[in-house]
């Protein structure tokens, strides 16, 4: 059976702001007839990331200087200082806080460039969002009623919230459905897609590469569909031509060309099928090598099927935070052999993980000083995480949630890593689960 995951809508998942035209990237397909924008009303997520890219140069939004620089929208790349939490206020707006240091976004009464440094939600940290015809939304700043656009030719300058209207690229921004850059690999051949330098080109090739041409962002389009954009061509994945030729990255925005359902296999593949046309991306040279294209009626059975591709994140290694959808509490240990739990209050206190990938998309933990998390068996439970204990040596599999989250699959007894009242805290790191619920998603914050 074929799942398609139908993610929480643009008002569940938070806001993230992405690309916008830049040197060398096309304009967008036609606009979908469906309606490509997100809802007019927006449900905060106090706990999933979010990324901004602005429509004006195709950069990320960053709290420059861990966040005690204004915000720019000049960083190819995500990182710490790109990520950001929405926050709810009572009175229907909404506040920005900046991951990486904890503060909330100002205007500073709309005349400065905005900056990540206040304490407390106040009227110059209070926020619209305005949905736009393309896909993108606006921050409107409610102390002037103006509207937060980037400054400086190409948009690379300081964000401001001077602009009378939202008209212009510098006020739109896209938002990240998921706040990493992930590889995405064939299952036939286990070879990475990659972004030709020169044509934009996708296709898979014959290496393990996890340079930035074979890392892509997932971007929510709305109406429950992605868009795919490369880290090293700065482009949205776009089904050129009306899905007629291969996938070409090199487009600027979100159009109907742009648009992917994302559906996932049972065997934990996943499949991208094209708005535009309603077929499958399937890889389509010999050996399932070479161009992928959208030509695919269905997805084939099995292992060799060209329409089948596994979505990683995270390249190795990668130090990272990870913090419990649950009760947002961070991953940290105590002395040496005791259990994980989450019931940290910072990521600043949080036990120093390590994600180490293999080239089969399988990782292993350490903490910061290269001690192995293991399993210590639990009778009638699971396997129970320590720090530098445990008899069973563990490997992980990340999964991502449409929802933003990363759930993490245990190799050795197949079960999804989430927390368990074992201490009386109930915030225990232990595999038990088979399926996936509120216990077992994460936000995986990293830390370079």
């Amino acid at each position: 059976m074929i799942k398609h995951h139908v993610p929480r809508a643009w008002a569940a998942l938070g806001v993230t702001v992405t690309m916008a035209a830049a040197v060398g990237v096309a304009a967008a397909g036609p606009a979908s007839a469906e309606g490509s924008g997100p809802p007019a009303a927006f449900v905060t997520d106090p706990v999933t990331p979010f990324s901004l890219v602005s429509k004006a140069n195709s950069e990320f939004v960053t709290a420059d200087n861990a966040g005690s620089s204004q915000l720019l929208s000049n960083r190819t790349r995500l990182g710490p200082w790109e990520q950001f939490t929405l926050v709810g206020n009572a009175d229907g707006t909404v506040s920005l806080r900046a991951n990486v240091n904890g503060k909330l976004v100002t205007n500073n009464g709309g005349a400065n460039p905005l900056i990540a440094d206040r304490t407390a939600v106040g009227l110059w940290e209070e926020f619209l969002l305005v949905p736009n015809d393309d896909g993108t939304i606006s921050l409107q700043a409610v102390v002037n009623g103006l509207f937060v656009t980037t400054t400086q030719a190409g948009g690379t300058g300081p964000l401001v919230a001077n602009n009378a209207g939202h008209a212009t690229a510098q006020t739109h921004f896209y938002r990240a459905a998921m706040p990493v850059a992930s590889i995405l690999t064939a299952q036939a051949n286990g070879t990475n897609v990659t972004v030709d330098r020169n044509t934009r080109r996708i296709s898979a090739t014959a290496n393990d590469n996890t340079r930035l041409t074979e890392r892509f962002v997932l971007f929510d389009a709305g109406d429950g569909l992605y868009a795919l954009r490369s880290e090293g061509s700065k482009g949205f994945v776009s089904a050129d031509t009306n899905g007629n030729v291969p996938l070409v990255a090199d487009r600027s925005t979100i159009g109907l060309w742009e648009k992917f359902t994302l559906v996932y296999n049972d065997d934990g593949t996943i499949s991208l099928r094209a708005l535009v046309n309603n077929m499958y991306v399937t890889a389509t040279g010999p050996g399932n090598m070479g161009p992928l294209t959208p030509s695919g009626p269905t997805i084939a059975a099995g292992p060799n099927s060209p329409q089948r591709f596994t979505l990683r994140g995270f390249p190795s290694p990668q130090n990272a935070a990870l913090k419990s959808n649950l009760n947002a509490g961070y991953v940290t240990a105590g002395p040496p052999g005791s259990p994980l739990a989450a019931d940290g209050t910072s990521a600043a206190g949080a036990l120093g993980l390590r994600f180490s990938f293999a080239t089969d998309g399988t990782m292993t933990l350490t903490d910061a000083a290269g001690t192995p998390v293991n399993g210590e068996p639990v009778a009638g439970i699971g396997l129970r995480l320590r720090n530098g204990g445990g008899t069973t040596p563990l490997t992980f599999t990340p999964v991502h949630n449409t929802d933003g989250t990363v759930s993490v699959l245990c190799h050795q007894n197949g079960r999804y890593l989430g927390l368990a009242s074992l201490s009386g805290s109930g915030a225990d790191l232990v595999a038990e689960s088979d399926t996936i619920g509120a216990a077992e998603k994460f936000v995986l914050i990293s830390q370079g």
